[in-house]
């Protein structure tokens, strides 16, 4: 089994990263339970799939939530601002897209940690 808290501490320790991992989980909490909320204020079913990044400007740790997975990819950038304009050309587009973006433009074809979406959420809710 796939200890997240473990692989990301040491993604974010090998670009060193002012980012710990409990400040990344906290955003995610965050975000989760801010979408699925919206999602199903508007009639979703809090289960669609959705993005997210966290940063330190420098090094990045965007999630994708999956219809049933879970990805994190930890990269470092220079261009942060770059980054963020074109990531938000990806604000309510399939994921799919978001990930061609990442393979295209920084090389990154696997996530970090990949698991079932179910095992990242109870992660989320430890």
């Amino acid at each position: 089994m796939v200890d997240i808290e473990l692989d990301l501490a040491k993604n974010l320790a090998e670009l060193n990263s002012s980012l710990s991992t409990h400040q990344v989980k906290a955003a995610l909490v965050a975000t989760n339970k801010e979408i699925r909320a919206d999602s199903m204020a508007h009639g979703g079913t809090g289960d669609e799939p959705f993005w997210d990044l966290v940063s330190d400007e420098r090094v990045h740790v965007l999630s994708v939530f999956g219809n049933d997975t879970f990805e994190l990819y930890v990269f470092a950038t220079s261009d942060f601002h770059e980054l963020i304009n074109k990531l938000n050309s990806f604000a309510m587009v399939d994921v799919g897209e978001l990930k061609d973006f990442l393979a295209m433009r920084y090389g990154i074809t696997t996530p970090h940690i990949y698991i079932n979406r179910s095992h990242a959420e109870y992660w989320l809710s430890a």
